[in-house]
């Protein structure tokens, strides 16, 4: 039976379009658009969600790396928290389901003080307030050990957990530990699996 629901964060509990926020940034849209892209693409962004590079350092690296749009990397660095929003419809799917008795959790890639930052300011947080993070135990999904971590720590077991993320890598690692998974792409889908799931909220 199934007891937990288990989230990743960008693009599930909180919405997350750089690309779209970045055009009202001002100045030439075509770099706007090429410093975002450097940004989502860049190959080491792993270090930041590890925790293992400060996100300062990071971004300054990436703004190096690509001289023709170096000063749009880091204005849309300086307004990045910005663009993390709440995804429409779930703080009030996730408050019915605390008010049903599920367990809820977070399980997410993430920097440090981008975390903190966003566990302060979305409301969503005010429900799913446990779980682990990338930055903290220094590793990142798909890992099967960032998971057994969770597990681990608060006491669950794989099969009474739902787990959602919006990388069908990450569900299908979960999976393979015997997770229930599903591939997040809007609340009300998430929602009618959840009921196709048998939970009653």
């Amino acid at each position: 039976m199934i007891q937990n629901i288990i989230f990743d964060v960008a693009k599930v509990l909180m919405d997350y379009r750089p690309e779209e926020y970045a055009a009202g940034l001002g100045g030439d849209p075509v770099r706007i658009q090429q410093a975002v892209r450097a940004v989502e693409t860049y190959p080491q962004w792993y270090q930041i969600d590890l925790g293992t590079v400060p996100e300062d350092e990071v971004f300054r690296n990436i703004a190096r790396e690509h001289p023709e749009c170096r000063e749009e990397i880091l204005l849309f660095h300086r307004h990045w928290y910005e663009i993390f929003q709440p995804m429409p419809g779930m703080e009030e799917l996730v408050s019915r389901l605390k008010k049903a008795g599920y367990g809820l959790y977070y399980l997410s890639n993430f920097p440090d003080r981008a975390f903190r930052y966003v566990q302060e300011h979305l409301g969503v947080f005010r429900y799913v307030d446990q779980g682990v993070v990338s930055c903290d135990l220094r590793l990142i999904k798909p890992d099967p050990a960032i998971y057994q971590a969770l597990l681990d720590r608060f006491g669950l077991k794989a099969q009474e957990c739902i787990f959602t993320d919006d990388r069908e890598a990450n569900t299908r690692a979960a999976e393979a530990l015997g997770f229930s998974a599903h591939t997040f792409t809007t609340p009300e889908r998430f929602e009618a699996y959840l009921r196709e799931m048998g939970l009653n909220f």
